[in-house]
């Protein structure tokens, strides 16, 4: 009878090992975040604070966050233009940035005639069926 060697490092076997990362644990956060949010909501007037706090951290969140997006344009465009001015063949970035337009408005193009269009026929032809009750 012939004994067959097994090594690892042959096909077909699989070598396990734990590996850990360095990195947040969002699913735990997630978890964790939930968790609590629910704990607080069905404590009453004890969690009352913590809600305050957090309705108010999550107002002030929202208007930072929506200044941002305002903002944002304005920066944006300047680091364009900082790059179209250090640029020594402007006429072919103009090109290249309208081709590039082109691209874009034709893909949303095809993307309405495609897929909004018909969903809308579809949704809109459904809603007119009457209902048997």
């Amino acid at each position: 009878m012939k004994e067959m060697n097994k090594d690892p490092s042959k096909e077909g076997d699989v070598k396990y090992s734990l590996v850990t990362r360095d990195g947040s644990n969002i699913l735990g956060l997630l978890v964790y975040s939930f968790v609590f949010g629910l704990l607080i909501s069905y404590s009453k007037e004890k969690g009352q604070f913590l809600r305050d706090i957090f309705t108010s951290l999550d107002y002030l969140i929202g208007r930072f966050v929506n200044l941002i997006i305002w903002y944002s344009p304005i920066g944006i465009f300047s680091l364009l233009l900082t790059q179209m001015l250090l640029n020594p063949d402007f006429g072919m970035m103009i090109k290249s940035l309208g081709m590039y337009m082109v691209t874009v408005l034709s893909g949303l193009f095809i993307h309405l005639l495609f897929i909004l269009i018909p969903l809308y026929i579809l949704f809109s032809s459904l809603a007119r069926i009457p209902s048997n009750s």
